[in-house]
This record gives C-alpha cells, sequence and structure tokens, in this order.
C-alpha cells in the first residue's frame, strides 16, 4: 500500500469503530513508508536524533545511521569508548551543552525542518543544563529569531554573500494545512524576485540592494 505513516494513525480508530479489518491495518503498517531505524520522516525521533548529535551527545555522522548497516555497530562500540574517555576526563553533559551547543542545534533543526516539538524539548534541556554560574543555554525566546542573523557568525554568515542566494525567514515545520499557503507565498516571493522587485520578507536585505 502507498501510504505514509500520517495515513496510518487514523486507521487504528477505524479498526475500533469496526470500520475496517485489522489485517488491512497490519497490512498498511507493515507497507507504510518500509525504511530502517527512526522515523521515516523528520518526525519527533529522527529530529531528537539530529539535535542530540548537534548539540555534541552523539558520534558525527551517527544521528540517522540505518538499522540494518554494520556502520551502526561500529558506532555503537566506538560511542562506548568514547563514554569511557569522557569519564575519565571529567567531561559532563553540562559541560558539552553551551549556550553555542544549543545555537548550533536550532540553526540545525531550522534547516532540517524538524518536528515542532523541539520547541518544548530544547528549552527543557537548556534548563537542565543550567550551571551554579547561570543559564548556559537557549530558551523559547532563542528558538523564536531567526538563526540566520548576523551576529551569529564571525565575521558573517557566508548565506548573506552569495549574490544567487535570497534568504528569507525559514519555514521550519508547517502543519499540513499550512503548506499551500507557504508554498504559495514562496512562489510568490520568487517570482518578485524574478522580476525585479525585491522581495517582501528578506533577511539579507543589505546585500540585496548592494
Amino acid at each position: 500500500m502507498g501510504v505514509t505513516s500520517d495515513h496510518v494513525w487514523p486507521l487504528g480508530a477505524e479498526v475500533e469503530r469496526g470500520d475496517m479489518p485489522r489485517d488491512d491495518l497490519e497490512l498498511a503498517q507493515r507497507g507504510a513508508c518500509p525504511t530502517c531505524g527512526a522515523c521515516q520522516f523528520m518526525g519527533s525521533a529522527s529530529t531528537g536524533q539530529v539535535l542530540g548529535e548537534a548539540l555534541g551527545l552523539a558520534l558525527p555522522g551517527s544521528a540517522l545511521t540505518p538499522a540494518p548497516l554494520a556502520k551502526l555497530l561500529r558506532y555503537a562500540r566506538a560511542t562506548g569508548k568514547q563514554a569511557v574517555r569522557l569519564i575519565q576526563s571529567n567531561l559532563t553533559a553540562r559541560r558539552i551543552l553551551t549556550r553555542d551547543a544549543f545555537e548550533n542545534a536550532i540553526i540545525i533543526y531550522a534547516a532540517v525542518g524538524g518536528s515542532t516539538n523541539a520547541l518544548l524539548h530544547l528549552p527543557v534541556a537548556a534548563r537542565e543544563a543550567t550551571t551554579r554560574s547561570g543559564p548556559t543555554a537557549a530558551s523559547l525566546d532563542d528558538i523564536e529569531e531567526e538563526p540566520a542573523k548576523q551576529r551569529h557568525w564571525k565575521p558573517v554568515n557566508p548565506l548573506f554573500t552569495l549574490p544567487n542566494v535570497v534568504v528569507t525567514p525559514d519555514a521550519a515545520y508547517y502543519p499540513e494545512e499550512a503548506i499551500h499557503t507557504v508554498r504559495d507565498f514562496a512562489a510568490h516571493e520568487v517570482v518578485r524576485v524574478l522580476t525585479g522587485q525585491p522581495p517582501v520578507s528578506p533577511v539579507n536585505a543589505n546585500q540585496l540592494t548592494a
């Protein structure tokens, strides 16, 4: 069956109501986006894995390793060895979870269009990472700011220096009913630029007028 996970979720209710045979539900579950690992899309689990790596809590490249690959076992062994080294060096999670780490995770989150659940989890993780000297991480106020702002880059975000790139606020993760609106807005922005008009919401306005 050519269905995705979001189509499968309501099928359980149909079975409970007696509107669908349970065998059909099991067939749909086996055939929906058959892949390995966590979510078959950038859902809560995959987003959490990507953010864990972006925060420095997982080995580089390990976040979305498919389950049947031998590489996953190698990552598991390497992670165990690294954990021992961290303990020996007294390098705790609170020392890894700095403000820079959270800002990096927020930028990655925006770039991959992660699950909106991250808006709940990141501030809580930041709170747990607080040290005696004060907060070291981020809050919702930081997430609400556009990650591509120039102040986040030293000396300058490389995106702002490209003459063929128009940087606008990221769409991140939108509910299904808003996707069409976002697509229409993006299309209108492209048409405006191609016809010599400025985009409505440019982040790099200075570059566009240079």
